[in-house]
Formats: C-alpha cells, sequence, structure tokens
C-alpha cells in the first residue's frame, strides 16, 4: 500500500501530523511538485521515526538468520551479515535450487581476483592490474 503524501485527507485519517496548507493539501509545498515540509516525528513520513518503529518490532519478531551453504565447498554464507551469494544466473533460478558458490569458489572456478572481484585474471599475469593483488597459480 502506498503511503499518501504529507498533508493529504487521506495521510491525516492516518495520523499524519504534516503541515496541510504548507503541503497544499498533500499536492506538493511551494518548492515544487513531489517536495513536501515533514514534521519531526510524524508516524507516515518521518523516516527516523520509522526506523526507530522498525528497529523495535525486529526485536520483538525475531527473524532466522539467512545461512545458505556453498555448492562447491559447503561453506557457510551468512546474508545477513552482508556476505553475498555468487552464481551466474540473475533470475534467482540458479539459488531456488541451490546452485550458488561463496566468493572464494566464484572467484577461482572464474580466475577472478579474489581481492577486488574486477575482472577475469589472464594466466600470464602475476597480479591483478586494478589491486596488485598476486595471481595464484
Amino acid at each position: 500500500m502506498k503511503v499518501p503524501n504529507p498533508g493529504s485527507d487521506r495521510a491525516i485519517k492516518q495520523g499524519c501530523t504534516c503541515p496541510v496548507l504548507d503541503n497544499n493539501h498533500g499536492k506538493g509545498s511551494e518548492w515544487g511538485k513531489g517536495r513536501f515540509w515533514i514534521n519531526a516525528g510524524c508516524p507516515l513520513h518521518d523516516e527516523s521515526k520509522l526506523k526507530q518503529d522498525l528497529e523495535k518490532l525486529d526485536k520483538i519478531i525475531k527473524i532466522p538468520p539467512h545461512i545458505w551453504s556453498c555448492s562447491s565447498c559447503g561453506k557457510k554464507i551468512n546474508t545477513d551479515k552482508g556476505e553475498k551469494l555468487w552464481c551466474d544466473d540473475t533470475s534467482g533460478l540458479a539459488i531456488s535450487h541451490g546452485l550458488y558458490q561463496c566468493k572464494e569458489c566464484y572467484s577461482k572456478s572464474h580466475n577472478f581476483c579474489t581481492k577486488c572481484d574486477e575482472q577475469p585474471l589472464l594466466p600470464h599475469w602475476k597480479a591483478c592490474p586494478i589491486c596488485g593483488t598476486k595471481v595464484k597459480k
């Protein structure tokens, strides 16, 4: 559901505390369409308030960590800690079938630099031309 514009009738009914007249009844401020005055603490529009509410909710609802296993080496990959799954398929089908790898296995199988992941390394290179990491033979 889309959040109504600040100062609109729908927003006010949902608890919005943003200025009505300054926001031209939800049409936007005098500074242009899509620009609004937001009150600090507005339950619908103040991003810091929304973030605090989400943090409280996250403490109440414990979501299990997203831990995956590399299909090559079995290493645990925790996506909640920012670790990435690596695969060639961008449709998501490979991930749904468990065909993903940890960064190290993907880099080895595709001959990418294990530090910067910028480009495939050619066999005759001694070091990555971008970050200088020595190429393992």
